[in-house]
């Protein structure tokens, strides 16, 4: 594999992980991608080429989301920046819950539905792998 040549004008250059968020991927390279909203509006063909490494992300949330998320290819992290937040995991039989406060870091096992409900405005880092990830409404 070829080294990833070093770019002065955009390697060094400090980014902003909310609308831009980077790849780690298995050779050890760090890639940038566009972030934010607009990732979910990228081609198919290259959100599963981002799928297969890991995406670092950071969002701002400030109302509960209004769909469950599932990720069959990883488990996910959540590490909770600042704010109060609860995780509720659909495991099939039950919801169980996972209350996050500022510096806490939760695990979402893979394939499990997951949802969150705020209890303040938070700001989250996250890490998984998007292939494949599902999206459904809640009811």
């Amino acid at each position: 594999m070829s080294a990833h040549p070093f770019k002065p004008d955009t390697d060094l250059e400090p980014i902003d992980l909310s609308e831009t968020y980077t790849l780690l991927h298995a050779s050890g390279e760090v890639e940038k991608v566009v972030g934010g909203k607009r990732f979910w509006d990228t081609p198919r063909p290259v959100q599963d080429r981002i799928g297969q490494s890991w995406l670092l992300s950071e969002h701002h949330y400030l109302k509960d989301w209004d769909e469950w998320v599932m990720h069959p290819a990883c488990d996910e992290l959540f590490y909770l920046l600042s704010g109060s937040m609860d995780i509720i995991l659909d495991t099939g039989t039950q919801n169980n819950v996972i209350s996050l406060n500022a510096n806490d870091l939760a695990t979402i096992p893979r394939s499990v539905w997951h949802t969150i409900k705020l209890h303040s405005p938070c700001h989250v880092l996250n890490i998984s792998r998007e292939l494949d990830t599902k999206h459904r409404k809640k009811r």
